[in-house]
């Protein structure tokens, strides 16, 4: 009874079990504008050297969290602003980038595509899609295949040159081995191109992508009407789609998450929640610019319910960065203000801390960076969360930008942390 009194009582006086801990920053060669956690426990970062995006060129590091060393992988070409999704081989599939910049400066879209082989730490070429894609999504299907969708092509950046087919992925045999590119056909035996008669709607950059328990792949939004199903293709790859209930929100640059299950559930969640990003309220068009509060689910199990309003964050945030929590709690990471991409207010340097039980967000401990436009953060191996990335903040005066943090959950301070004492042989 003693222990346990002097226990509660040490964690009531230490803030970390309640809101968790930052570490001090530390130097990146980068800005670390994509990041990945890879199978042998390193991460992944990628992005451009300079500020102001300059030179067309991308450097990439391999951090270790154990030791803290950092080595350099740079990929071959120049693939920030790409889309990417691991593979069930644990490679890395990097989809897309920046082929260069008009005479406006606007970026062009790059039509490579690469996989990262995480243990002998190499890029290996893949087949190139048809057209360049700057701001595409890609996501893993049931079957093991990744669809590629959106992003704009090599001719600009405006609507009119959004690549609006849909290619899928199919990966090879083995480590590095060669894959192959099918694009999605429409009845005729077209490609087939959303936003025409028949084929889903057209839509943003970086659409919200999540495979559902259901086997269907909902998109949802930016925009409230570009919400279906991608339904898994068969051996024909014609594209077949359903409708999806419109989003109660428009929401640009907003997160998107299958929310954890409820404490104790051990069957997997059929919730997609959308959190914050930046549009108009309905009835309230002064709000256009703002980011939101509010977050909103759609139950795969019941779509027919649509989109509902979840608990409200205490700050609202666009380019955020949401990471769920082995804990089945979730923290939000940095964010903005809105359609300003960079700038932040003090409260953005806090987290915000998800109760699975009281289902309410607060916040909790503050890093030092802004990370809101072209930020990331990742679950580590151990339960701490590294954030990075950002590459318009102002920083510290030594090194403003290439910097990244470590943020140390609350369950990590709460008790005495188990060891594992014996294990089975391989």
């Amino acid at each position: 009874y003693v222990e346990a009194q002097s226990l509660s009582s040490t964690l009531a006086d230490d803030p970390r079990a309640r809101d968790g801990q930052w570490s001090a920053p530390f130097a990146l060669p980068l800005y670390a504008i994509h990041a990945a956690l890879l199978p042998a426990g390193k991460v992944l970062w990628f992005g451009p050297p300079d500020p102001g995006f300059k030179l067309n060129t991308t450097q990439a590091v391999l951090w270790d969290p154990i030791s803290g060393e950092l080595e350099r992988v740079d990929p071959p070409r120049n693939i920030y602003c790409a889309g990417q999704a691991s593979l069930a081989s644990g490679e890395l599939l990097v989809a897309g980038g920046t082929l260069g910049r008009d005479e406006d400066n606007q970026p062009l879209g790059l039509n490579k595509v690469y996989t990262f082989d995480p243990f002998a730490e190499e890029w290996i070429e893949q087949p190139e899609m048809e057209h360049g894609r700057w701001y595409p999504t890609n996501v893993q299907l049931p079957d093991g295949r990744q669809a590629i969708m959106s992003g704009s092509n090599e001719l600009g950046a405006s609507e009119e040159f959004y690549n609006e087919t849909i290619e899928l992925f199919t990966p090879g045999a083995g480590l590095q081995a060669q894959g192959t590119l099918t694009t999605l056909l429409d009845a005729g035996g077209a490609p087939a191109e959303r936003g025409t008669a028949g084929q889903p709607p057209t839509g943003g950059l970086y659409p919200h992508m999540l495979a559902m328990p259901s086997g269907k792949t909902l998109v949802a939004g930016p925009y409230q009407a570009d919400t279906w199903y991608l339904h898994t293709p068969g051996a024909g790859n014609l594209l077949q789609w359903s409708q999806a209930p419109n989003l109660n929100n428009r929401r640009r640059y907003a997160n998107g998450v299958i929310m954890p299950p409820p404490p104790g559930e051990t069957s997997p969640s059929t919730k997609a929640l959308l959190l914050g990003g930046y549009g108009p309220t309905p009835g309230n068009p002064s709000t256009d610019q703002k980011s939101l509060r509010t977050t909103e689910y759609l139950d795969d199990a019941y779509p027919s319910l649509g989109w509902r309003s979840e608990t409200e964050m205490q700050v609202g945030r666009s380019n955020q960065n949401t990471v769920l929590l082995p804990d089945g709690s979730m923290v939000q990471v940095g964010g903005g203000v809105g359609l300003d991409l960079y700038g932040t207010v003090p409260q953005h340097h806090n987290v915000e801390l998800w109760d699975p039980v009281t289902k309410q967000w607060r916040l909790g401990a503050a890093q030092q960076e802004e990370r809101a436009y072209h930020s990331t953060a990742v679950l580590l191996p151990d339960g701490r969360v590294v954030s990075a990335g950002d590459d318009g903040n102002p920083g510290a005066d030594a090194n403003p930008l290439h910097t990244a943090e470590v943020y140390s959950p609350a369950y990590l301070f709460k008790r005495a942390r188990p060891t594992i004492s014996s294990a089975p042989q391989k």
